[in-house]
């Protein structure tokens, strides 16, 4: 697959020549908050609110689930985790 600038179409991105050391580290960066965001902050709310999920229930104020009260306050307790799964259903929509 070649890749060319649209700007000038005798510029061909996957060309080695027009690589550079800066380039390459935009491209990780970009690689890594490409998967961290929609695999990366599903599964850290998914795991954060499995983790006080005996405090929401219960109606429990605790200093995690206290932290985590935008993710569930939207819900009645026993609904608490659809925030993740609507985050996640969110991003298949625009992905």
């Amino acid at each position: 697959v070649q890749f060319q600038l649209r700007a000038d179409l005798a510029v061909r991105c996957s060309d080695p020549t027009y690589r550079s050391d800066a380039h390459e580290e935009v491209v990780r960066q970009a690689t890594a908050l490409l998967l961290l965001w929609p695999i990366g902050f599903p599964t850290l709310f998914t795991l954060l609110l499995l983790r006080c999920r005996g405090d929401i229930l219960n109606g429990r104020s605790t200093p995690l689930s206290r932290a985590t009260t935008f993710l569930h306050q939207d819900y009645k307790p026993k609904f608490f985790f659809w925030e993740p799964v609507e985050m996640a259903r969110r991003l298949s929509i625009t992905g």
